[in-house]
């Protein structure tokens, strides 16, 4: 299988072939204690994120590896170890008494499969793309409120010879966990990164809002994923959503409050009083008895996403000569996946939300494969919002006008509504001014 640029040129790239680490970092305020930088926590292991019940239902293989306790101490002490090494800002202690607790929760587990010829030498393969959601968490064990959350996503792919056991499901999450002393490992790069970051916290943050399907993408998702649980409606808002927060994040450097989105693609979060403010459920069983349930701060701006439609469509190549095959044969096909995706801002209001910017854009890859190739068009609408998230948020940090202009959906007729420069302008006034975002260079566009 060889993967192509976008139909429109995008940038994004998604990793396949090795291993690969998405890191995001960000830190959740305490309204009166602005610019309070963490230093100290009580380190609590690895636990989950959400209900036991609804984990294990969503993602059976991952907690099978968490359900062995041996083997997850193994792992939170590797982590550990490797935190120690590289000299971690916030201290991480055996204190029981300490205010502060830092956890890393899992939020999911993935294995894409995938089916493929290379056309270079007409052989078949397989291959499982292995990933985990991890939120890092520092929770006020006194106060039972999240205080700072970084989110992540780490994973890395291996060629099978057939389709995967259980076990082999297993040892995969168990590899991308456990490999914390190798420099190339997704995990020592997550861990590496961590120590970079400042556990302080800010007077701003942001929030996610769940993923939202048109009806239209809703039947083109479900048209291409059949029964296989694996493959809901919910499970790709869950994910696409924790995906948005990570990648927010990144882009933006601030605050980011996790949503609580089970396998149904619902919020799970509940009111903890009449100031509105959400119930974080977690199990962390090197700390907590049973279930935790901790209070989250309203977010001061929140990022809605849409996505309006979802399409793919074949193009055939045809090769004039080619070892194994006739002149003039169908040798490649090359399926382009696309979507419309509505973007909202918005920001608090005294009775109703602000809506403070609303874009609607246009994006696109496409993949080369043989014909005998399994291709998933729920793994690739997946890969495909993802990549749009990420080039989207970029653009937004840093008022990117060429990207504005390439992407804007061609639904759009009014001119102003297309003016590039008036969008990033309007960007910058929201995302600087406003949202309190660090200015980060722009790239250079073609029209300055």
């Amino acid at each position: 299988m060889t993967q192509t640029k976008s139909i429109l040129k995008s940038r994004a790239s998604w990793a396949v072939s090795s291993i690969a680490i998405a890191f995001f970092g960000a830190a959740l305020p305490a309204a009166a204690q602005e610019n309070m930088m963490i230093s100290e926590a009580r380190y609590c292991g690895v636990g989950l994120q959400g209900a036991k019940d609804s984990f294990q239902k969503a993602n059976p293989a991952l907690f099978s590896v968490f359900n062995d306790r041996a083997k997850m101490t193994q792992l939170s002490e590797a982590i550990l170890r490797s935190t120690d090494s590289s000299k971690w800002k916030i201290r991480l202690t055996q204190d029981g008494g300490a205010s502060l607790a830092l956890a890393h929760l899992f939020t999911y587990g993935s294995i894409d499969e995938h089916i493929y010829t290379d056309p270079r030498d007409r052989r078949t393969y397989r291959a499982a793309i292995f990933s985990i959601g991890i939120n890092t968490v520092v929770i006020d064990t006194v106060n039972e409120t999240v205080r700072a959350v970084v989110p992540a996503i780490i994973s890395y792919s291996e060629r099978f010879n057939g389709p995967l056991t259980p076990a082999q499901q297993s040892a995969g999450f168990i590899k991308l966990l456990s490999d914390t002393d190798d420099r190339d490992s997704a995990s020592y790069k997550w861990i590496s990164n961590l120590s970079e970051f400042d556990f302080q916290l800010d007077e701003t943050n942001l929030a996610a809002r769940p993923l939202i399907l048109s009806d239209d993408a809703l039947r083109a998702l479900q048209s291409n994923a059949g029964n296989d649980p694996r493959k809901s409606v919910g499970l790709f808002i869950q994910r696409l959503t924790a995906q948005q927060e990570a990648l927010m994040a990144s882009a933006f450097r601030k605050s980011v409050i996790p949503s609580s989105i089970d396998e149904n693609g619902k919020d799970s979060s509940q009111s903890s009083s009449e100031d509105g403010k959400k119930i974080y459920a977690a199990m962390i069983p090197d700390c907590f008895d049973g279930g935790k349930r901790l209070e989250l701060p309203k977010p001061n701006f929140e990022l809605q996403i849409s996505i309006d439609t979802l399409m793919l469509k074949d193009f055939e190549h045809r090769l004039a000569q080619s070892s194994g095959a006739q002149a003039g044969q169908v040798f490649q096909v090359e399926q382009g996946y696309g979507g419309r995706f509505n973007v909202k801002i918005i920001g608090p209001g005294e009775t109703v939300d602000t809506l403070l910017d609303e874009q609607t854009f246009g994006f696109s890859r496409s993949v080369r494969l043989d014909k005998a190739s399994n291709i998933s068009a729920y793994e690739q609408y997946s890969k495909l919002t993802a990549n749009f998230i990420a080039e989207a948020l970029e653009a937004y940090a840093t008022q990117e006008r060429g990207w504005v202009k390439q992407h804007l959906s061609s639904t759009i007729t009014d001119k102003k509504r297309r003016d590039a420069k008036k969008i990033a302008k309007s960007w910058k006034s929201i995302i600087v001014d406003r949202m309190k975002v660090a200015p980060l260079p722009r790239k250079k566009d073609e029209d300055d």
